[in-house]
C-alpha cells in the first residue's frame, strides 16, 4: 500500500486494515513493524504464531507479543502483565512508555516485558477500536478515494487531511482492558528505530 503523505502510525495501520477487511472480513491480522530484527528469528516466529493462535481462541481480545528483556533499558516501552497468567497469555495491567533506567529495573522485578508492537487480533476487533476511540479517523479514511494499479496488487490512498495520530498511544493505550500478552523468550530482538541501535546490530552480526 502506498500513502500520499505521512499521517502517523494510526493511519498507517488503519488504511491497510480497511483493505484487508474489504478482501477478507473474517481475517486474523498480525501487525509486524518493519524496523525490527532478531538474532534468533525462529524463536520470535514461534512466539508470534502463538499470539495468532491465542487471538483466534480469544475472539474479541487483542494479543500482544512481549519480549523477555535482556536488560533494564529506557529505550523501549514496557508491558506489565496482570497476575492471571494461564501459561499461554496474561491480561495486560498497564503500559509504561520508555521509563528511566531505575524505573525499568523495578518493572523487570514485576515481570514486565518489552513492548514489541507485534500483535495479533481479528481484523474487525481492531476496526472496532478505531471506531470507538477515534471515529474521526475512520470517517476521514472512508471519505478518501483509493485506487488500484493495473496489476491489481498496489493500492494507493489519498490520505491528505486524515488526522495524524500514534497507533500505540491513541488507539492501543485506551483499550488496555481488551488486551493480553504472550511472552516471547530472549531472542536477540531489537527495535532498529535509531541509527545507534542499527549500528549496534551491525556490530553484533559482523
Amino acid at each position: 500500500m502506498v500513502q500520499d503523505e505521512k499521517r502517523g502510525t494510526a493511519a498507517g495501520v488503519l488504511l491497510p486494515l480497511m483493505e484487508i477487511l474489504r478482501r477478507a472480513p473474517d481475517a486474523v491480522v498480525t501487525l509486524l513493524p518493519s524496523d525490527h530484527d532478531a538474532l534468533a528469528p525462529d524463536d520470535l516466529n514461534t512466539a508470534t504464531r502463538a499470539a495468532e493462535d491465542e487471538a483466534r481462541a480469544r475472539g474479541d481480545e487483542i494479543v500482544l507479543l512481549g519480549i523477555t528483556p535482556s536488560e533494564a533499558t529506557s529505550d523501549y516501552g514496557y508491558i506489565v502483565p496482570d497476575e492471571d497468567d494461564d501459561d499461554r497469555s496474561a491480561r495486560v495491567a498497564r503500559f509504561v512508555e520508555k521509563p528511566p533506567r531505575d524505573v525499568a529495573r523495578r518493572l523487570l522485578d514485576e515481570g514486565a516485558l518489552w513492548s514489541s508492537l507485534i500483535l495479533a487480533a481479528r481484523g474487525e476487533v481492531l476496526m472496532e477500536l478505531f471506531a470507538v476511540h477515534h471515529p474521526e479517523l475512520v470517517l476521514g479514511a472512508l471519505a478518501r478515494p483509493r485506487s488500484t494499479e493495473k496489476c491489481g496488487n498496489v493500492v494507493s490512498w489519498d490520505n491528505h487531511g486524515i488526522p495524524a495520530q500514534d497507533f500505540s498511544r491513541h488507539v492501543m493505550t485506551p483499550a488496555v482492558d481488551r488486551m493480553r500478552v504472550v511472552r516471547a523468550p530472549r531472542c536477540g530482538w531489537s527495535d532498529l528505530g535509531t541509527p545507534e541501535r542499527l549500528a549496534e546490530r551491525v556490530r553484533e552480526r559482523s
